[in-house]
């Protein structure tokens, strides 16, 4: 072989290597970029799953009521002699709110008669009484509490498991 072959060959193979070099390059910047899109692609959908979405919708708590025992209250207005047996049910946020009801029961039996049975028997007797009724003594309720100093008593809602008007 003479020199300048040998010259021309280590010239060929020197680019070769040279280009060679450069498609691995490049083949490792695709390969990191290509890993680093599905490492972000992978967090982003594991943050997603980790808060619940709006389609994902929580069950509400399941309601606690706090029943009473019933009540047989006189009615006002005409000359007869007119009653109605009520019974309540108190829907309550959380035990806590339960045990404030035992230890009010008492007064709070004593504030539902109070304003239940100043009721006249006209209003009781219409469509729309049991709404009203439940809503009056939902406000009656919160007044007590209120003077009584108990701060967010946990009470929702008083609905009327049976009515009975004679």
């Amino acid at each position: 072989m003479s020199e300048e072959e040998a010259g021309k060959e280590q010239e060929s193979s020197g680019k070769s290597t040279n280009l060679l070099l450069i498609i691995l390059i490049v083949l490792m910047l695709v390969g990191i970029g290509g890993g680093a899109a599905a490492f972000f692609m992978m967090q982003k959908s594991g943050s997603a799953s980790a808060e619940p979405t709006v389609d994902e919708k929580q069950p509400p708590p399941k309601p606690i009521f706090y029943p009473l025992s019933p009540f047989v209250l006189s009615l006002t207005g005409d000359r007869r002699a007119r009653y109605m047996q009520i019974e309540l049910s108190i829907k309550i946020r959380d035990e806590k709110t339960r045990e404030v009801l035992v230890d009010y029961s008492p007064m709070i039996r004593h504030r539902l008669i109070e304003v239940l049975s100043g009721l006249p028997y006209t209003d009781v007797i219409q469509p729309e009484a049991p709404d009203k009724i439940g809503e009056h003594a939902l406000n009656s309720l919160n007044k007590l509490f209120e003077e009584q100093g108990v701060e967010d008593p946990g009470v929702d809602d008083i609905l009327i498991t049976n009515l009975v008007i004679q």
